[in-house]
This record gives structure tokens, sequence and C-alpha cells, in this order.
């Protein structure tokens, strides 16, 4: 998930779930507290946007052939980014997140299809690998909002540990949904996969447990 994709089969994505990992948030990264019990001025906390949407073939590069060593006709960069700067509040004694947004985006640089395999199956494939991107990183806005620790430090730290920790998570559930449905030409399969996810985006449920 950062610095792009290794090949693999259709859809495959092994992008970092927010784009290149950097363990360690700059100091300055962090703003300046507000006073006890003080909301920072009014933020809201994290919260995820650029998902749940459709995509279509415009967030994919049209390409005559497959790249040299490919084996698939299509490949989308799923990018969850993370803010440029954090806000942190305090709430009775202890340390959050203020303002800050993860957002969900396709990569087009990096994502593209073969112009004569362009077909509703292999876009609902490709779907399927933005919706549990997206369906992790909605897990992932969850547990940075339950955050409440006793230091900016350890909330950095804790921070960094949540996203490697459901970066790992989404790299699992991409490969699992490419091997179980064959890459999409297992169609049975393929709708299973569609319908869990549905349900998931529905009702509010994970594809799995979360990491702790």
């Amino acid at each position: 998930m950062g610095g792009g994709r290794t090949p693999g089969p259709i859809g495959s994505d092994t992008r970092p779930l927010h784009g290149p990992f950097d363990p360690h948030f700059p100091i300055g990264g962090f703003e300046a507290a507000g006073p006890l019990g003080l909301n920072d001025g009014g933020t809201t906390g994290p919260r995820l946007t650029g998902w749940p949407r459709q995509i279509s073939w415009n967030g994919f590069k049209d390409i005559a052939a497959r790249p040299a060593g490919e084996n698939e006709d299509a490949q989308i960069d799923t990018q969850t980014a993370q803010p440029e700067r954090v806000g942190v509040a305090r709430e009775q004694g202890r340390f959050r997140l203020g303002d800050f947004e993860v957002r969900l985006k396709v990569i087009r640089d990096n994502s593209w299809v073969v112009t004569s395999q362009k077909n509703d199956t292999l876009l609902a494939h490709e779907q399927g690998h933005f919706d549990i991107t997206g369906l992790v990183a909605r897990d992932l806005v969850k547990a940075l909002g339950a955050l409440r620790v006793g230091t900016t430090d350890e909330l950095q730290r804790e921070v960094s540990r949540l996203y490697e920790a459901y970066d790992a998570w989404a790299k699992s559930l991409s490969k699992q949904y490419d091997d179980e449905t064959n890459n999409s030409r297992n169609a049975k399969v393929q709708a299973e996969w569609e319908s869990r996810i549905r349900t998931g985006m529905q009702q509010g449920t994970s594809l799995g447990t979360p990491p702790s």
C-alpha cells in the first residue's frame, strides 16, 4: 500500500491503507491541546470522506495491453490518506484526536484497465476492492475516535500503531477476496463477497474482527 503495487491477480491491491507508511508522526503535526473538556473549538474528531461511492472506469487509465509481467486486465490503486495536520483535544484529563480526516481515494495514475477487456463484471470486482478498503477505513476511524490516552506522545504512537494494524488487515482481506473469487472468475463466490460487503455497508458491520 505505499510505493506501488506488486503484480498480482485482477484487483489485487498491495498499497498500504493510508499511503506510504510513516510510523513516526511529526510532533508538529499535532496541534496544541485545548483546555480540559474543550472540544478543540468545535472539531468533530476522526471522520472518513470519499467513501462510500460508486467507482467508474473514468478513475482508471486505458491501456492497449497488459504491462509486461502482469496477468490481470485491471488494477485499482486505492489509498486512504492521512491529514497533514492533526487536531488534539483534552477530555476529562485524557488526550484524544480532534480534527482528523481520513480520505479514501483512487489513485488514477496507478489504476489501469485494458480497454478491450472492460466489462461490468470486472468493474464490480474492482468496486469490491474499493469497498473493502472503505469498510476497513471506517473501522479504523472508529478505533481512532475511541483513543483516550495520557500524553500526546502516546497518542502519536497509538495512531501510527492503528494505521499499521489496519493496513495489514486490509491487505489480508484484499488477498482473501481475490483468492476466493479467483479474481472474479468464480461468479458464485464473487456474488457472496458482494453480498457480504453490501451487508457491512448497510448494517455497519465489519468484515471480520478488527485489530485491537
